[in-house]
């Protein structure tokens, strides 16, 4: 089994090779907020890249709320992810810091014979491990970037509204698994007014034996399936990220 380094993206293991990039930039809103009231900014970046002496997908997130709303919720999250082109999860690294919630999240996938094994750790803000877990599973394991890069290859022409697809998703030190329900499409703004056909998906899980939504995705129906919002939910908190501007 080749294992993958758990080194957080070093900069002798990953380099840009220029063949691809994506970049799309959002204005937060918080459901703790007043409506129309920006909470802050958000990123999401898709580029190749050099793995570990392969081509690479690097997919990165940064959601930062502004000072006005880190009197309600304040939000410094940074999660990168590297995948195989065709979006196998290799390295995931989430840092956390909401609210009062300081940590970094690590996960390494690896293959092997068909069984698919994941290493999770987890770090408080002092550097101190707070867990560190293996776990294997039949079915590829994926995390939440790689889950949204898999949906963003969902073609609307081949499913039909209520079809659920269900995959092993890394949360912290578990593996959850979680159910892409398409919802039918739908015309959704950006941040502009401009209006885009979608495809709206929830991302739902369960937890002491409850159905929850964790996440909604409205990914455009063109060729380019640019994420256009996201509705981020934690807890009895929803992060709304609408689409400022998009760039290739």
């Amino acid at each position: 089994m080749k294992r993958v380094s758990r080194l957080l993206l070093p900069a002798l293991l990953i380099c840009c090779v220029n063949v691809y990039a994506e970049t799309a930039v959002y204005r937060l809103g918080i459901s703790l907020i007043s409506k129309g009231i920006s909470a802050g900014t958000g990123t999401y970046t898709e580029e190749t890249v050099r793995y570990e002496g392969s081509n690479a997908l690097k997919m990165t997130m940064a959601l930062n709320t502004n000072k006005f709303a880190d009197v309600a919720f304040k939000m410094r999250d940074t999660i990168a992810s590297v995948a195989t082109l065709s979006g196998a999860p290799l390295h995931y690294v989430k840092t956390v810091h909401e609210k009062n919630v300081h940590k970094t999240e690590v996960a390494d996938f690896t293959s092997e014979n068909g069984k698919y094994f994941v290493h999770m750790n987890v770090k408080g803000q002092d550097g101190h491990l707070i867990s560190d877990r293996r776990e294997q599973s039949d079915q590829p394991v994926y995390d939440m970037l790689s889950m949204l890069h898999y949906a963003r290859r969902i073609d609307s022409s081949d499913i039909t509204v209520g079809q659920e697809i269900q995959m092993p998703l890394v949360n912290g030190d578990m593996v959850v698994m979680q159910h892409i329900i398409y919802e039918g499409n739908e015309n959704v703004r950006d941040e502009s007014g401009k209006r885009h056909e979608c495809m709206r998906l929830s991302v739902r899980d369960y937890k002491n034996g409850s159905e929850r939504e964790t996440m909604r995705v409205f990914v455009t129906t063109d060729s380019l399936h640019i994420p256009v919002r996201l509705d981020i939910i934690l807890g009895a908190v929803t992060v709304k990220a609408v689409m400022l501007k998009y760039a290739e």
